[in-house]
């Protein structure tokens, strides 16, 4: 779930706990509400979708006016990679990284799958697009990434 929450171009790595424990505290305070129309994975990764909007749009409203100064990122810290297995993990946040910042909805859509694990059709759920939408963000997705990497080699 913290995975999820940090690829979130909204929410970002800083911030990542503190979402993702408010998407705990939300599962728990409703859980009363599940209706097991879907499984619970599906049904908490909804929950994080929903959480992590209104949290975006809480930060907004709290940041108006404010500009962030403070840029961290780790590719931006000029650091030499020690070994080939750190320059691909290196590379990979910087693909997803791109893909984020290019097509939210195809990154969070590319995550679910590819490191949350869920079939299409809790995809679709999560999502609440038809599972036809699924298929193709994830090839969108994947498209997008190949050229992104042709293009950087």
């Amino acid at each position: 779930m913290h995975r999820f929450v940090s690829w979130d171009r909204r929410v970002g790595t800083k911030d990542a706990e503190d979402v993702t424990q408010e998407i705990f505290i939300a599962a728990f305070t409703s859980a009363g509400k599940f209706k097991a129309k879907s499984s619970v994975k599906t049904w908490l990764y909804s929950l994080a979708k929903h959480t992590i909007s209104n949290w975006a749009r809480a930060q907004r409203r709290h940041q108006q006016g404010r500009q962030e100064l403070d840029d961290q990122s780790p590719e931006k810290s000029g650091c030499p990679q020690p070994d080939r297995e750190a320059e691909l993990q290196h590379s990979l946040s910087r693909a997803l990284t791109f893909l984020v910042q290019h097509n939210e909805d195809l990154a969070q859509t590319l995550m679910l799958r590819e490191w949350e694990g869920l079939a299409y059709e809790d995809i679709a759920k999560v999502m609440q697009i038809p599972i036809g939408t699924v298929r193709s963000r994830l090839h969108s997705a994947r498209k997008l990434l190949v050229e992104h990497v042709d293009h950087e080699l």
